[in-house]
């Protein structure tokens, strides 16, 4: 059977074509969570004078596998765990609809662990030898997140985990490696970046806080919506998922707006972000279930928004 005869096959039987179950299983529209924090940190080395393209580049190219990686391995641990079911809200995952089997999916994961190590061993180059340890960090992170005896994300670990390695990790490497220094003004830009991709996890954890509730799942929603006498109510745990989202929106605003204090004179008007933000929250206490993936693109838009405005204001400066 050619694979055009079994892509039309599978369309027959409601699956989709090869290609795109492993465009499904990278999640694509994720990626931008990984691009953002490049884009600024190059942003901010180019706006001290201070850009390299070469390493902008393998940086991004790193960035951008480690989190198809990181989605593949999610998609294959969360399915061994029993939490993608009939019941998943979100976007429908490969592992658990039998479209790519377990095998696969691993290979998958090696393959592509072994292509961002490739493409990150360059940065050897630049930034020395302890860009190793970036690397084996970002790879442990990938994996210990859903995987192993003791997920990070089943714990409560996920939204630090997410302020490590969508802010301070890669905007703080991808800077030093361009301009050997790390000023306190790439501290703030990395807390600005881990806050403002975290409303996508916070999303992901308020659509889901039931089903994670019931499996067992300790998100930060489930945690601080647990009740003293009656456990995590559903009424708690969406008001905390609520003004958790709100609150990490406006943090990453408010923390990319004082790097106006450290010389950089535009990046106050990415308080401008906020309108959309807002929108989106509006949106969020509205709809539930379901619903709620239509509040998860408008968040993955507001993301990527926020990072190519913060990154223009910040290319201003040249």
């Amino acid at each position: 059977m050619t694979l055009m005869e079994e892509d039309k096959n599978n369309m027959d039987s409601g699956k989709p074509g090869r290609f795109n179950v492993w465009m499904m299983a990278v999640r694509p529209k994720t990626l931008i969570a990984a691009a953002v924090p490049v884009l600024l940190a190059a942003s901010l080395a180019a706006a001290d004078g201070r850009f390299l393209f070469y390493p902008f580049l393998a940086a991004l190219l790193f960035a951008l596998l480690m989190q198809a990686d990181a989605n593949m391995i999610n998609d294959l641990y969360d399915f061994l765990k029993g939490s993608d079911g009939e019941e998943r809200l979100g976007p429908p995952r490969m592992c658990s609809k039998g479209w790519i089997s377990m095998r696969s999916m691993k290979i998958g994961i090696l393959l592509v662990s072994f292509i961002a190590c490739l493409a990150g061993s360059s940065l050897l180059l630049y930034g020395g030898i302890w860009m190793i340890w970036v690397g084996v960090a970002a790879l442990l992170f990938a994996f210990a997140y859903t995987a192993g005896p003791y997920p990070l994300a089943y714990h409560g670990f996920g939204d630090l985990l997410v302020l490590l390695f969508f802010g301070f990790v890669p905007v703080l490497s991808v800077y030093y490696i361009m301009a050997d220094n790390l000023p306190a003004e790439a501290f703030i830009l990395s807390f600005s970046c881990g806050m403002v991709i975290d409303t996508l996890l916070l999303l992901n954890n308020y659509r889901d806080r039931v089903q994670d509730r019931d499996n067992g799942k300790r998100t930060l929603v489930v945690i601080l919506g647990k009740d003293p006498d009656s456990g995590a109510s559903e009424r708690k745990m969406r008001v905390v998922g609520e003004r958790l989202y709100l609150y990490s929106g406006i943090a990453a605003a408010v923390s990319a707006a004082s790097l106006y204090f450290f010389g950089y004179e535009y990046t106050p008007a990415v308080m401008l972000y906020l309108v959309l933000h807002f929108k989106a929250y509006g949106r969020m206490r509205k709809l539930q279930g379901k619903d709620l993936n239509e509040v998860l693109g408008m968040t993955s838009v507001n993301m990527a928004v926020f990072g190519l405005m913060l990154a223009f204001l910040l290319l201003m400066e040249l």
